[in-house]
């Protein structure tokens, strides 16, 4: 074999060699984008929501049945408040859990400015009032990728843009507690707690793993004899994450949300939507 065919037979041994050593190390150390998704990741997102409260309710204890009141105009109830609030979500490959709750509580005190009622309380114009309304709700949801669109990957790992839509299916729970009244009289309450099944989406665009982008849309709903409710939720919110495993989020949320229960002097209802900024730190893990 001539010196020439012997250097270009040493040298394709050599390229072989090489080949199959690189073939090996990546099938022991799979790429980091692989890796990561074959573990469970952990984001979780405490914070508050800057909320106001609107909607029409009707209490227990009218002769006959009552008439719904709106609570901002009758009580000055829709007043936004500093309410807490939380998400969080669990995910591995193509698989999610997902759960978000909130707390929401207004008090106050307003002169009637025409005579009214609600529930078993009357009152004339002038009659200094006091009315409450609590509401907390969680909801929990499993999820599924159904697309998962990534391009430019980078250097470091990840990509420069990544979009992502899953598909959601859980449940809510939530509580309404309402009281209303003229002062230093029996004001009239009731609570009402409901559950009903959920559907949504969620749309998450990620770009050089530093910010994202996040909308979700959610309703439900369930009817039965003697119990109803419904709700549907818009979560339109962008984080920043300045360091890899912490970061801040701000986004916007409404919900608007029913329950309904009993008939006649029993009837208990109320019908509203929650809006406002919310706001919070991410942690991810």
């Amino acid at each position: 074999m001539r010196r020439t065919d012997r250097w270009r037979a040493s040298s394709a041994v050599l390229f072989l060699a090489h080949a199959f050593y690189g073939a090996a190390a990546m099938a022991q150390e799979p790429a980091p984008d692989v890796t990561h998704e074959r573990r469970w990741t952990l984001e979780a997102h405490p914070g508050i929501w800057y909320v106001g409260m609107s909607g029409d309710l009707t209490l227990p204890g009218a002769p006959g049945g009552g008439r719904p009141v709106d609570i901002g105009d009758a009580f000055g109830l829709d007043e936004p408040r500093v309410s807490p609030y939380a998400e969080a979500t669990l995910r591995r490959g193509n698989w999610l859990v997902s759960m978000r709750g909130f707390g929401y509580s207004n008090d106050q005190e307003s002169t009637a400015s025409a005579a009214g009622s609600l529930g078993n309380s009357t009152w004339s114009e002038g009659d200094r009032l006091r009315a409450s309304l609590d509401i907390w709700g969680i909801e929990a949801m499993a999820g599924y990728t159904l697309v998962d669109h990534r391009r430019n990957p980078l250097e470091q790992g990840g990509h420069a843009l990544r979009f992502r839509l899953d598909a959601l299916a859980g449940a809510r729970v939530f509580e309404v507690d309402a009281s209303a009244g003229v002062i230093d009289q029996t004001a009239s309450g009731a609570e009402e707690l409901a559950v009903h099944p959920l559907i949504g989406t969620r749309l998450t665009a990620d770009f050089h793993n530093d910010f994202s982008v996040i909308v979700e849309l959610s309703g439900g709903g369930m009817g039965l004899s003697d119990n109803s409710s419904y709700g549907f939720d818009i979560v339109v919110g962008g984080q920043w994450r300045p360091v890899p495993n912490v970061g801040v989020q701000i986004g916007y949320r409404a919900i608007f949300m029913g329950v309904e229960s009993g008939e006649g002097e029993d009837a208990f209802e109320f019908s509203g939507s929650g809006q406002g900024l919310y706001g919070g730190v991410t942690f991810a893990f």
